[in-house]
């Protein structure tokens, strides 16, 4: 008896499941008839949603932005109208109880595979966090401390965090992934798990209201001033510490472990590994290493504001400004250049009324076979982004009028202007005059490598003020996130 019953309950999940493929197939076989008139993508589908009532699944990160799709299709079956849109696309589509599911091959086709150990016993190091920096890229080991992550064509940074033991980064060139063997990495111990205690005296409660003080100050700087930091936090603060360097206007922050950001303004979560924030006078400089991760939308109204919000935050930003300098094509994406100088009578930093060329200013040489460059500067920079105004918060918090009516950089609500060290920033802007973005490079090194896709290699060789300085963590992207256009 239980035996036929067995036998029945396959036989009924066989036609279930023969069913369930017949109705799959019948889909893509549905004949449809639509046209489309200069639509990327994303419009596209969406347009093939309300005409044939089949639900589309997929990631908007997946979906390429820059080609535009014209055509008309007459009584075409779905499975040919798809076929037709994705070719030439990194992406592939199937049916799934009735809906159809898109997702993206492999990029680059390239994985590397490897082994994280304790550098001293060589014991395998369980669930160890393996990702390329500032990306969406990144995995954990497995029992036995292997790993297996995808990883971009050219040139990229690994790094691997573990709990009691300094985090490590690894320039990774192109050529680093050919091969069979494992990629060994070996991690060393943080010196705060070795040796021992010191036992101190709790610090006074004036200290601890201080140290309180600062750390929302550096919350504030850190994740920024922006609209979307409204919507942007810090999940753990209780691993930040503070150190005083010179005053309140003065100070270090560093984290004992790696820190959990949520920014529902742009949909991620961050885990960023802090090796310390500086803040010196209203300018910072802040180095470490990000893991990102997508978050759920809660609505499709949900992701279409992220959508949005992605694309302004990376118009106009550093990224855009290095990978338009990389590409050659600074002022085709609305960026101009000017020289920032010191003026030694009146100890000011001001730009001059009539700039070089940027040829003259700035300097971009290929720096080995990979996707790295030496950017050789004369003097410290203004870059100003002719493609967008500044939001009015940004106005109305850190843009005076001096007594002589002229508009002056800041980034401290102050009459007289910003002060960097000993030093100010001043910039001269008729009161008539449109209010681009604006931000200031200071070069701790003239000669500061960067590299594709628009990042420093070295996060601690310049300082920023103005606009770039204002957006904090809450405007930024993964490194490879591409603008919807």
């Amino acid at each position: 008896m239980l035996r036929q019953c067995l036998i029945s309950v396959f036989f009924t999940f066989c036609c279930l499941n023969t069913s369930a493929q017949a109705g799959d197939a019948a889909v893509l076989e549905a004949k449809i008839t639509i046209a489309f008139s200069q639509v990327n993508l994303d419009t596209a589908l969406r347009q093939l949603n309300r005409r044939a009532n089949i639900r589309f699944s997929y990631h908007s990160k997946i979906i390429p932005w820059g080609d535009k799709i014209t055509g008309s299709y007459q009584q075409e079956t779905l499975r040919q109208i798809l076929d037709d849109l994705l070719s030439g696309t990194n992406l592939f589509y199937k049916a799934v109880k009735g809906k159809i599911v898109i997702n993206k091959r492999n990029p680059s086709g390239r994985k590397l595979r490897g082994m994280v150990v304790d550098g001293e016993t060589g014991v395998p190091l369980v669930f160890a966090h393996v990702f390329i920096n500032k990306s969406l890229l990144g995995t954990a080991t497995g029992a036995d401390g292997s790993f297996e992550i995808e990883v971009p064509r050219h040139a990229f940074d690994l790094v691997v965090s573990y709990v009691g033991y300094q985090s490590k980064m690894i320039a990774m060139k192109m050529d680093s992934v050919e091969g069979s063997s494992l990629f060994r990495v070996e991690m060393v111990a943080s010196p705060t798990t070795l040796g021992t205690f010191e036992v101190k005296a709790p610090p006074s409660r004036r200290i601890v209201r201080r140290n309180r003080r600062l750390i929302k100050k550096f919350e504030k700087e850190f994740l920024g001033r922006s609209a979307h930091s409204k919507k942007c936090k810090i999940m753990n603060p209780e691993v930040l510490a503070v150190q005083l360097i010179d005053g309140a206007s003065h100070f270090k922050v560093t984290a004992e472990e790696e820190l959990i950001i949520e920014n529902r303004a742009l949909g991620y979560r961050i885990k960023y590994l802090l090796d310390e924030f500086i803040f010196d006078n209203g300018a910072q400089s802040t180095s470490g290493m990000a893991s990102f991760q997508e978050l759920e939308p809660g609505s499709k109204e949900e992701h279409r504001l992220w959508e949005e919000a992605r694309r302004q935050a990376y118009y106009g930003s550093l990224p855009h400004f290095l990978n338009a300098l990389i590409q050659h094509d600074v002022k085709e994406q609305g960026f101009e250049v000017n020289v920032v100088q010191f003026d030694s009578t009146t100890s000011e930093y001001t730009t001059m009324l009539n700039p070089p060329e940027l040829e003259d200013i700035l300097k971009l040489e290929k720096d080995g076979s990979d996707d790295r460059y030496r950017m050789i500067a004369g003097s410290d920079i203004e870059v100003t982004y002719i493609k967008g105004v500044e939001d009015r918060d940004y106005v109305r918090q850190f843009r005076t009028r001096s007594k002589s009516g002229n508009y002056q950089y800041t980034d401290l609500k102050s009459r007289s202007g910003i002060e960097a060290g000993n030093q100010m920033i001043r910039v001269i802007i008729d009161s008539d005059e449109v209010l681009y973005q604006k931000s200031v490079i200071l070069f701790k090194n003239r000669r500061p490598q960067i590299k594709f896709p628009g990042v420093f290699s070295n996060d601690e060789d310049a300082l920023f003020l103005g606009y770039w300085n204002w957006g904090g963590i809450a405007e930024k992207l993964p490194v490879y996130y591409q603008p919807c256009y």
